[in-house]
């Protein structure tokens, strides 16, 4: 917003203020402050303004999928802690909740980095789960539909993990066994296999 914006809106702020002390009427009045607080923001956020963010938000997914789908390099070591161009972009994705990252994160959800020995957090030393979780209910629906293709038990692991953060106990087992009323011939052993497992709490990483 330029100075000048900033200068205007000010003035009606002013003059609305003078306004409403000079009208009784607070219906007046607060159809005045609506007025002006809607022309406020037509005028410092134009719909011009909102697409160009939403396409500069799709490239830059765009450019982070790319390096997520690189091939795995050694970590190094910062002042921050361990760090790649895998990390990073993996780590924005999950920040920017990018639900067009969901089937890259759980087909590369096995990628693991070393954790500081005081890191509990489960899932913690596999980014692609973190960033799962931060995605959310699309995770958890992503891993459902990739229940129809075989999974591995270190996989399965990381699903149950990532359903658990995401839903919880209660909620992350009345969905599985939903989806189990519903399960194809391809996913059904899978989906059983997985709620008996997260029925026992057996497949929490921690």
């Amino acid at each position: 917003m330029t100075v000048q914006t900033i200068s205007r809106s000010l003035c009606v702020v002013c003059i609305l203020c003078f306004a409403s002390s000079v009208w009784s009427s607070e219906h007046t009045s607060g159809q005045m402050t609506s007025q002006s607080e809607n022309s406020r923001i037509e005028r410092s956020f134009s719909k011009e303004e909102a697409n160009e963010l939403l396409r500069q938000r799709k490239q830059q997914i765009s450019q982070l999928l790319r390096i997520a789908q690189l091939p795995n390099v050694e970590t190094r070591l910062t002042h921050g802690g361990l760090s790649s161009p895998q990390l990073l972009a993996i780590g924005l994705l999950g920040e920017f909740r990018s639900e067009e990252a969901v089937g890259i994160l759980i087909e590369r959800i096995t990628f693991f980095v070393p954790c500081p020995s005081a890191e509990t957090t489960p899932a913690a030393c596999y980014p692609c789960a973190r960033a799962l979780v931060e995605i959310g209910l699309p995770s958890v629906k992503g891993i459902l539909k990739r229940l129809d293709s075989p999974v591995t038990e270190q996989e399965m692991k990381l699903f149950a993990t990532v359903v658990w953060l995401v839903d919880g106990d209660e909620i992350g087992l009345l969905r599985l066994e939903n989806a189990l009323k519903y399960a194809t011939t391809k996913s059904q052993k899978n989906l059983e296999t997985f709620v008996e497992a997260f029925r026992a709490k057996k497949w929490y990483l921690y």
